[in-house]
């Protein structure tokens, strides 16, 4: 602080001062009628302006809607306002003139952070709003149920949704709604929403719950085996409880794949409907009819007609049962063996083995279902002695075909 010159009238000279940027200082002079200097009897504050507010980083450089106690480092912050993407104005909770403290405000998406004053604006820093998940408008659903994720920082671009690894598209959102259906193949696992490949939410847990779409045939004898198809059937690899008129779980099932399921109309059944259990859950019912066996089984043809013990054979007729009680009878003149274990089975084809035991020669075949009823005796049917060929002695020793 120096005078530019220095008056003889007594009046007050003229000074020139170059302080550093934002400080303030007092400024006093008066010259007396000797010439010399003193203070004024009132200081004269002054104070010089600041430069622009600059951003040198973001701590942390993201976060959720909600989340305090977020820092902007950098200079010149004399009475500031903050901003992401130019309009949506951060929280300010407390500033220095180096460090500003904020809240995440409800409006804020990923995007530049800049730092206004009255000298000017900063440079723009950018900022991640990463999205969270609140709640399931449904928590266990079946494939093809619509879900509403609820939550925050969800942008207006479409997210991606997964659930437990199977992605499904999202068919309306908002900043903080997201709407979507249950894949096809999906399983009870977490459901993560993504804004970019690697901006995800938390994770919600939803149950995906057994679907029936349909019951082959739709009406059935009991001991007749149906094909359940649907969604989500298995209980991790094992196969469900398939229960008929709400209370009668059938007695077999087999054949089981993610999407379908071949069950035995248990005895007890009625017409009503069928549901599913898994580890996950139960199914909605389907309606299925229990028809009244009323008729007795049929054999039609046997394949081939003749064989030795242990060879298969398929029996073709109707009205065949599969469930316990269902049997096979080979009737010969000697001994009956029953078979009450089949290779496959429907109501209108048996498969089975030429039991151990049945004496060799002609007998006759008859089916038998779980209500006792009997068919037709078929026959002839031939069951045939081994062929046997033994060296000894260097002669071959025969031995007999049956009958």
């Amino acid at each position: 602080l120096y005078p530019s010159s220095v008056p003889s009238n007594g009046n007050a000279a003229e000074f020139y001062f170059s302080p550093a940027s934002g400080t303030s200082f007092p400024v006093g002079m008066a010259q007396s009628a000797n010439g010399t200097y003193g203070a004024m009897e009132a200081d004269i504050e002054a104070e010089v302006a600041s430069g622009a507010p600059t951003i040198s980083s973001l701590s942390p450089p993201s976060g959720t809607i909600g989340s305090t106690g977020n820092i902007i480092n950098g200079t010149n912050y004399s009475s500031p306002a903050a901003y992401i993407n130019g309009t949506c104005a951060l929280t300010i909770t407390g500033s220095t003139s180096t460090t500003i403290t904020y809240t995440v405000p409800s409006c804020a998406t990923s995007g530049g952070i800049t730092v206004v004053t009255p000298s000017g604006t900063s440079n723009s820093v950018t900022y991640t709003v990463v999205p969270t998940q609140t709640s399931l408008s449904s928590t266990s659903a079946p494939v093809g149920t619509v879900i509403t994720s609820t939550g925050t920082g969800y942008g207006s671009v479409p997210p991606t949704v997964t659930v437990n690894g199977i992605s499904t598209p999202v068919t309306a959102n908002t900043a903080t709604t997201a709407t979507w259906a249950v894949p096809s193949g999906a399983t009870t696992g977490p459901v993560e929403l993504c804004v970019t490949p690697t901006n995800c939410s938390n994770t919600l847990t939803l149950t995906v719950l057994p679907a029936i779409t349909s019951i082959t045939p739709n009406n059935a004898q009991v001991g007749q085996p149906v094909t359940i198809t649907g969604t989500t059937l298995l209980s991790g690899s094992a196969c469900p409880t398939v229960t008929f008129s709400s209370s009668v779980n059938a007695a077999s099932v087999s054949s089981c794949s993610y999407g379908s399921v071949t069950a035995i109309v248990p005895t007890g059944a009625v017409t009503g409907n069928v549901t599913l259990t898994t580890t996950s859950g139960t199914s909605a019912g389907f309606s299925f009819t229990v028809n009244a066996t009323t008729s007795n089984p049929s054999i039609t043809s046997v394949s081939p007609n003749n064989g030795l013990t242990g060879v298969q054979i398929a029996i073709s007729g109707s009205n065949f049962t599969c469930n316990a009680g269902s049997e096979v009878s080979f009737i010969g003149a000697t001994a009956t063996v029953n078979v009450t274990s089949f290779t496959s089975c429907s109501s209108t084809s048996m498969v089975l083995d030429i039991p151990s035991g049945v004496p060799t020669g002609q007998v006759n075949l008859q089916v038998t279902t779980s209500s006792n009823l009997t068919s037709n005796l078929y026959g002839p049917f031939n069951v045939t002695n081994a062929v046997y060929m033994q060296f000894q002695g260097g002669t071959v020793k025969g031995g007999t075909i049956g009958p």
